[in-house]
């Protein structure tokens, strides 16, 4: 037999392509209803199995439009659906002349059944000649099953926004315990640091100093070399020292936002060469530790990315309180990026650090914005909202 599979989905008409051809049938493809119609204006078929939910024209209504058909009234009509499986659709499925109603996905030995059964049966149909009330009730019969089908899916999105409501909630949290977990590792591994590692250095550097003044002048290959272990020692205790500070910042947790932002951006101007100027608005009382920490680390976020990509010579950063908001502002001149590109994709341009950025930014109720030009800059704007008592200064 030769059938036309009509369903607008590709993966589907190939399955039953598929099977079919297995079992020695011809098949002709359609995507919608309206393509369905200009092949059979051009060819000739055994049978239909045919899709309903479809665009531009569904299965219904091609089943309809065959049935009023002088020439194809008698053709065979499959409907095979996964979406419309209600007993109010099967009846609509016989009220528009449908032979057989199958249900996605259906065993191979069902369909090839179908078929036998539809061509045992075929008759000769007589010329519609139906009177205008019946096909009103065919549109309205089509009509109601339109609404309802559309009620089952409008309360399927709306489970389905409660379930992302409901996931995103749980990865919100899962991020903020996250954060939580990663500061409080942050800051045993820099008391570490800072009580075992630094001062076993620091005892280190101190008899090499002995050392190198113990050893005589006359032995001057061996004393260059224990000065030189000397110096490598110290900048070592330094580096330490520093690695110790960015894990958890001693001035931001002494000293407030805007003394924690300068020690990080005067690091940063001293260690790369990249001049920042930083301009900030005077605190009268600290914020909330959440809000200093999560702008803080923004700010070590961004600079890394500076450091790393952006290729910039001047960053300016920018501390306000526009009402009852901070607002951290960070520019530079670099090569700048394309922000719509997806930060996977984004390879060694800091797209992974921007996703970080904005889930500590969401952390504490703010947002971050990202505004980039390629070969003319970036902006990174925070902005987080303050609870009543920081409102005043």
């Amino acid at each position: 037999m030769n059938l036309l599979i009509v369903d607008d989905i590709a993966t589907n008409r190939k399955l039953l392509r598929v099977t079919l051809k297995a079992k020695g049938h011809t098949t002709l493809e359609a995507a919608d209803g309206v393509e369905a119609l200009q092949i059979l204006a051009r060819e000739t078929v055994d049978a239909v199995i045919s899709d309903i939910l479809m665009p531009n024209m569904d299965g219904f209504r091609l089943c309809h439009a065959l049935r009023k058909s002088e020439r194809l009234h008698a053709l065979p009509f499959i409907i095979y659906t996964s979406t419309y499986t209600s007993p109010e659709d099967m009846k609509l499925a016989q009220t528009v002349g449908a032979d057989k109603y199958l249900t996605k996905p259906a065993p191979t030995a069902d369909v090839l059944e179908a078929l036998r059964e539809v061509m045992d049966k075929k008759a000769a149909r007589p010329v519609p000649s139906a009177p205008v009330v019946e096909e009103t009730y065919v549109l309205k019969q089509y009509s109601q099953a339109l609404v309802h089908k559309l009620e089952e899916k409008n309360a399927e999105l709306a489970q389905a926004n409660q379930t992302l409501k409901r996931t995103e909630e749980m990865l919100r949290a899962l991020t903020q315990r996250v954060v939580q977990v990663q500061e409080t590792e942050r800051g045993r591994v820099a008391r570490e640091l800072h009580d075992t590692i630094t001062q076993m250095l620091c005892a280190v550097l101190f008899r090499s100093q002995v050392l190198a003044d113990k050893l005589p002048a006359r032995n001057r290959l061996a004393k260059g070399e224990a000065i030189k272990l000397r110096e490598m020692i110290g900048k070592t205790v330094e580096e330490v020292e520093r690695i110790s500070r960015n894990l958890r910042p001693i001035v931001l947790d002494s000293l407030g936002l805007v003394a924690g932002l300068r020690d990080t951006s005067t690091e940063f101007a001293e260690r790369t060469g990249v001049s920042i100027k930083l301009v900030c608005v005077e605190l009268t009382r600290r914020l909330p530790a959440d809000t200093e920490l999560a702008l803080f680390r923004i700010l070590q976020e961004t600079l890394k990315n500076v450091e790393k990509h952006a290729h910039a010579r001047h960053v300016m950063v920018h501390l306000t309180k526009p009402c009852n908001i901070v607002q951290l502002t960070i520019n530079d001149d670099g090569i700048g990026f394309d922000p719509a590109q997806h930060p996977a994709r984004r390879k060694g341009k800091g797209g992974l650090g921007l996703l970080g950025m904005r889930e500590r930014a969401t952390y504490v109720g703010g947002t971050l914005t990202v505004k980039s030009v390629r070969r003319a800059g970036t902006e990174i704007e925070i902005r987080i909202p303050l609870p009543p008592e920081c409102h005043g200064g």
